[in-house]
């Protein structure tokens, strides 16, 4: 069979460009310089650079607001367990129940829970709460009633119910209030005149809290017997968090502290008379 063959003219060719550009020249040098690659190359890495450091703030303050919120549940708790077991230290009327040795870092006293009109030995502790500035954590030490001497006075035993104590709190710090570091408790004793400011009110306890540690006895200002009001300052912090975000960069997220946990407790049966001539005593 015999076939036919077409050859297009010049002429033809110029009306169809495509025909003669399909086929590109060996000598076409058309394309990316090594210039053009670089700007490419530095560009792609600035946006990839950006992009890792948005992830990383956003990542950075998810976890922070996570650990701030987590601390503050944390200080919370532990300030209610200690508050609650204070509410029940007044186990009779005139009863002394912060213990001398009371320090800035370790509060002494004693409480109780029964359902009876008199408390018995058997229901009658003596609580050693103390900061470990070191480990930073808040223990309760309870130490039970061996001897009962003369109603509501008790002798303890020298060895706490758990060696280790509980744990309250952990990463616990001291706040801070004008440049200095507050003790974790403070003690404050009655005035005979009370006074009043913009943030308490009027208040019939001493402004100036008890020189510390505490000491035995029935007269004297400094005395565990003339405290009637425990000042618990502290701040909660949680433990130092990585992520894998972090690893990757090399960096560890400094700990976060929460907003600082502050209460006081007034050790009272009903509230002081301001007019009285005598100086109340705790559990009145």
């Amino acid at each position: 069979m015999l076939t036919k063959r077409f050859h297009s003219t010049p002429a033809q060719r110029e009306t169809r460009p495509h025909l003669r550009e399909a086929r590109p020249s060996l000598s076409d040098e058309s394309g990316f310089t090594l210039i053009e690659l670089l700007v490419a190359l530095v560009t792609g890495m600035v946006i990839i650079l950006a992009l890792v450091a948005v992830l990383a703030v956003a990542t950075r303050d998810e976890t922070h607001l996570t650990n701030v919120a987590q601390a503050t549940q944390l200080g919370r708790l532990a300030m209610t367990k200690i508050v609650d077991e204070l509410h029940s230290a007044c186990i009779a009327p005139g009863f002394t129940p912060i213990q001398a040795n009371s320090t800035g870092t370790e509060l002494r006293f004693v409480n109780s829970y029964g359902k009876e009109a008199v408390i018995s030995k058997a229901e009658v502790n003596e609580h050693r709460i103390v900061w470990n500035e070191k480990a930073e954590t808040l223990t309760d030490f309870t130490y039970p009633a061996s001897k009962e001497e003369i109603w509501p006075k008790f002798k303890y035993s020298e060895t706490a119910n758990s060696t280790n104590g509980v744990l309250i709190a952990s990463h616990v710090t001291q706040m801070e209030s004008e440049g200095k570091k507050l003790p974790i408790f403070q003690y404050y004793s009655y005035d005979l005149e009370s006074n009043e400011s913009t943030t308490t009110g009027v208040n019939m306890l001493n402004t100036a809290p008890l020189k510390t540690p505490l000491e035995e006895g029935s007269e004297g200002a400094a005395t565990a017997a003339a405290a009637a009001a425990v000042l618990i300052s502290f701040n909660t912090g949680s433990a130092t968090t990585t992520t894998s975000l972090a690893n990757t960069l090399g960096k560890t997220l400094s700990k976060d502290v929460s907003d600082g946990q502050q209460t006081q407790v007034t050790l009272s049966f009903s509230v002081p008379i301001s007019e009285a001539e005598k100086v109340d005593t705790p559990c009145q």
